[in-house]
């Protein structure tokens, strides 16, 4: 039928502007491919659009075009030759392009127009003629080729030997006149052309002067977060030095090359940016010309998670600025910096922090940059050293003047509060300021760094959880619009985590932890991506999708493969977070003795690490006292009943702070330990208290548990009515939640 066919039909005619001979020619050579096939099976034609899309018309095709193109007055040709190579022109490059009058002097034997144009009405006309011979399109006051196959042949046209000087005086012309016309993106369009003549620039001078116009349109398109385009300017501008660059360039030089490994970063070409370090390194005259070197291979490391060695680069600059840290500081001098802050803080509102004067030593500042920025590989090997990190922003900012890196110095302590000492009261008073700073500075740059922090281990534990979703989100996008690549995906990576502790439905959250894997594995952004990955296998496995459901391997990753990994390289945050979801697998599908040894083990990393400030905290307190529960009732043995009555005592100071949270968790494990102790009265009560409250407050997950664990209590009590009732309402929970593994368990151990 024609709607099958048409997809087909459009691509055919894009390929070939509907010319018959080319339609014939490309159709054969479609056919001779086998990507267009006859099966005789079903007696349809089958075809590859995806392949058929990418394939490209033959030299034949691009010889017809050129004779039809020869066919028109040799002004007409040089018009449409001028426009290939551009691609596409607008009015105000029309008027420019009028100056380019002696391209036909070039070369005497290949003359297009003896006087060419003195004015711009000329190239007009012509270029008129042919939007209405079809070879040219008009959207507002753009001129583009119809078909790209016209621009080549066109191109084509041009003598070898000529096309560089065409884009020589292209490019002199639009850049001479640039800054006195009204053309969108002129610097690059100039920065282009110059660049495919860059081999028949030999003059010095002018070499630097193209140099320098790459570097500025390589800054614009960084401003622009275009960062491969931005990438090729910079490439263009160091090729266009010679070897003593450094001694008569020195300036440009270091502009240059500091500016491609930054975009080198951002790309995540991280080959490409070792090579253009090592030479700045060796060239740069002193340590502060270093600076933003230094600072782009900090992330670079972290990004690939060489944490610790992201770490030591870091505190080895520090310490080169007169900041110096310890990698492994003791909880000694950790409480002993943490009462030094407080004391410099004193009663100091939030106003008065704001009106501080402005910091004025760009070195203090520069070491506040690096601190922030090793902050997060801190948290994720979960070293104590950004406990000091913290600490010593904050006391820099008192000490010196604020400055934009002090909105993260107050988040990073809010976090430490809220990790460390347990005071959500005042993590969410510095949240608020960190947030604060970053509009007073208007430090967009800095947003995804803030809010990874405060909306990771801040915000939760005041507010209820789905609240950071959208502020999150938010942070990812205008962190990736300003470049700091690193902390957008530790945003992404939060919403995820959140998304999915919020209970939102399953294959929506793992359709979108698949997306941002395919973002972070393009821009090589190693780390953020295993966290994502043990997020998305949790997922999968709760939706059916998976060998075993108690065990993290499958589409996703591999377990066994990213937990060796993660204990090898000292990445605790991954090997907690594959021991926490797999202890909740193996508890959600049955195996409470694997849940409780796989439980021990996170807890192990969260006692010997001092910050623990996300949210996972008070999930895994809940899940370790569920497990202790069930473990009391099979084995009596009082240390569960102890691990379980403590997990009560934690969920009671949190469901004070952020009720709407914590209430019903609390709620269902007063429920649990009212039927360990027989009350059966007491347990009814708290378990449809729990039903209640997490339905209300949208955490289906925990609202299917609830109903779950109320069945096996109505069972075991002998109200089989009750029971199934119960277990019929976790069962059609799940599947809401979109856990079919979960409910086709429920369904197959159904104990009726």
């Amino acid at each position: 039928s024609s709607d099958v066919v048409q997809p087909l039909t459009d691509i055919v005619y894009r390929k070939t502007f509907g010319n018959v001979l080319f339609v014939l020619q490309f159709l054969q050579s479609l056919f001779d491919g086998g990507l267009l096939r006859f099966s005789s099976d079903i007696k349809i034609w089958e075809w590859d659009s995806t392949a058929i899309e990418s394939r490209h018309l033959s030299n034949d095709v691009v010889e017809l075009m050129s004779q039809k193109i020869l066919s028109f007055p040799k002004e007409a040709q040089y018009s449409l030759e001028l426009v290939a190579c551009l691609g596409s022109v607008c009015e105000g490059l029309i008027h420019c392009l009028a100056g380019v009058k002696d391209l036909s002097m070039v070369n005497k034997k290949s003359i297009k127009s003896s006087n060419a144009y003195t004015e711009n009405s000329a190239l007009l006309k012509w270029i008129i003629f042919f939007v209405e011979e079809g070879l040219l399109t008009r959207e507002g006051s753009k001129y583009k080729f119809a078909h790209d196959q016209i621009q080549v042949s066109a191109y084509s046209l041009i003598p070898e030997d000529e096309k560089k000087l065409w884009h020589l005086q292209i490019g002199n012309e639009i850049s001479a006149q640039r800054k006195t016309t009204n053309i969108e993106n002129a610097l690059f369009i100039a920065a282009s052309q110059l660049n495919r003549s860059q081999n028949i620039i030999t003059e010095k001078g002018e070499r630097i002067k193209v140099a320098l116009l790459n570097l500025e349109a390589g800054e614009k398109a960084m401003s622009s977060s275009v960062f491969h385009l931005a990438a090729s300017f910079f490439e263009s501008g160091r090729n266009l030095l010679d070897e003593k660059c450094w001694d008569d360039n020195y300036s440009l030089s270091l502009k240059l090359y500091s500016y491609s490994s930054e975009v080198y970063y951002c790309i995540g070409n991280y080959n490409s940016m070792e090579l253009v370090l090592g030479e700045l390194f060796v060239h740069a005259k002193c340590f502060e010309d270093k600076f933003k070197a230094y600072h782009t291979q900090i992330q670079a490391l972290g990004a690939q998670d060489h944490l610790y060695d992201s770490i030591k680069c870091g505190l080895f600059v520090l310490e080169k600025l007169g900041e110096p840290c310890d990698l492994f500081p003791s909880p000694q001098v950790i409480r002993s910096e943490y009462i030094k802050t407080k004391d410099m803080l004193g009663s100091k509102t939030e106003e008065e922090i704001l009106g501080r004067r402005l910091i004025e030593d760009s070195q203090i500042e520069f070491a506040m940059r690096v601190a922030s920025t090793i902050l997060s590989c801190c948290n994720r090997v979960r070293s104590s050293v950004g406990s000091i990190l913290a600490l010593r922003l904050v006391q820099l900012s008192l000490r010196h003047g604020v400055c934009s890196y002090s909105a993260i110095g107050f988040a990073s302590y809010g976090y430490f509060l809220s990790g460390v000492v347990g005071d959500y009261e005042g993590a969410s008073s510095y949240g608020k300021l960190s947030l604060r700073l970053v509009e007073t500075f208007q430090a967009k740059e800095l947003t995804a760094k803030v809010s990874a922090l405060v909306y990771a281990g801040i915000k939760p534990w005041i507010n209820i959880l789905r609240t950071s979703l959208k502020p999150l989100i938010d942070a990812h996008e205008i962190g990736m619009r300003y470049g700091d690549i690193q902390h957008a995906c530790d945003c992404a990576m939060q919403y995820c985590s959140h998304a999915y502790q919020c209970g939102e439905e399953l294959e929506k959250v793992e359709t979108e932890m698949k997306n941002y894997c395919g973002m972070m594995q393009e821009y090589k952004q190693v780390s953020s991506r295993k966290f994502i990955q043990v997020l998305r296998q949790v997922t999968l496995n709760l939706m059916g999708q998976s060998e075993d459901s108690m065990v993290l391997t499958g589409d996703a990753m591999d377990q066994e493969v990213i937990l060796n990994d993660a204990i090898e390289r000292e990445h605790w945050t991954i090997a907690l977070m594959i021991y926490h979801h797999g202890s909740f697998l193996c508890y959600f599908f049955g195996n409470s003795e694997l849940a409780s040894q796989l439980a021990e083990r996170a807890q192990i990393i969260m006692d010997k690490t001092l910050c623990s400030a996300t949210f996972l905290v008070c999930n895994h307190a809940f899940l370790q006292g569920l497990i202790s529960f069930e473990l009391s009732r099979k084995t009596g043995e009082a240390k569960w009943k102890s691990i379980a009555k403590e997990s009560i005592e934690k969920m009671e100071k949190w469901a004070k702070y952020v009720p709407s949270s914590c209430q019903h968790k609390l709620a269902l494990l007063k429920a649990e330990y009212a039927f360990f102790l027989g009350q059966d009265t007491n347990a009814a009560k708290y378990f449809e208290m729990a039903t209640e409250g997490s339905g209300k407050n949208g955490f289906i997950q925990d609202q299917a548990l609830s109903y779950e664990r109320a069945g096996i209590f109505y069972l075991a009590r002998g109200d089989v009515s009750k029971a199934s009732e119960c277990y019929g309402q976790a069962h059609n929970k799940y599947l809401q939640w979109g856990a079919k593994g979960k409910a086709d368990h429920i369904r197959i151990n159904f104990p009726f």
